[in-house]
């Protein structure tokens, strides 16, 4: 884990990061310590397999914003837009971080940026692809998934709604609301018009998907064009040992 104040993003490009973290609740006290009174709370309600991948994940959410923050910012105090994305209060109004979050199973995906950033991870399953995709895609994409072999289609489909979660994300939209406000080339390709869920036209994106690990699917998306990104991930930490 990096310390505090120790990570940049004065180049302007975007930083992902993928944590791996147990699943037992074996020692998740110090975790939970991390954690806000109202995610303490929230975590509290939820079954304990939820409650555990929660609270691990917004751990090490808390522990890399401290990296990307000045050292001496104190205590990091996040909350929630209209659609439940997280962000830094105004209190860190100067530090022009945004960041966003996403978990499956045991595995989590972070991203960091100084421009509107978004990111989502799914495990590959067996889905009603092109059921799903009527739904809650635009005819051009249902129709691009009918047309592939039905052994791709599932996988297909995935890959399709990580990229537009992220995007929506990016931009504290609504999902799945948003999820037809824009067209993605299938497969997964490129934009092929503007995210536009308020009726207005963005600039420009970086729509990177992923495959963050064997049987998982996942994205990152950018309101930014041409924006480098850069790849970690956290090592697990071992049975005993404690993080700071």
């Amino acid at each position: 884990m990096p310390g505090p104040g120790t990570m940049d993003l004065s180049g302007g490009g975007a930083d992902l990061w993928l944590a791996c973290f147990a699943e037992s609740a074996s020692s998740l006290d110090s975790d939970t310590r991390r954690l806000a009174p109202q995610e303490a709370s929230r975590a509290a309600a939820m079954g304990e397999t939820s409650r555990v991948r929660f609270v691990r994940a917004r751990a090490r959410l808390r522990e890399l914003l401290a990296a990307y923050l000045p050292a001496d910012c104190g205590p990091i105090a996040l909350c929630s837009g209209p659609n439940g994305k997280p962000s830094l209060s105004r209190k860190h109004a100067g530090c022009n971080l945004q960041f966003n979050v996403s978990h499956c199973r045991s595995h989590a995906l972070f991203a960091f940026s100084r421009f509107p950033v978004g990111v989502d991870i799914e495990a590959i399953r067996s889905v009603q692809a092109t059921k799903l995709a009527s739904r809650f895609f635009k005819p051009a994409e249902t129709a691009a998934l009918d047309a592939l072999p039905q052994g791709a289609q599932a996988a297909a489909f995935i890959a399709a709604w990580t990229c537009k979660e992220a995007c929506i994300k990016a931009v504290g939209g609504s999902v799945p609301r948003d999820l037809a406000s824009f067209r993605l080339s299938l497969p997964i390709g490129f934009f092929t018009a503007p995210l536009a869920g308020d009726g207005s036209e963005l600039p420009g994106w970086t729509l990177l998907p992923l495959q963050p690990e064997p049987g998982m699917l996942g994205a990152l998306a950018v309101r930014q064009p041409d924006v480098a990104v850069r790849r970690f991930r956290l090592r697990p930490t071992p049975a005993g040992e404690s993080r700071r």
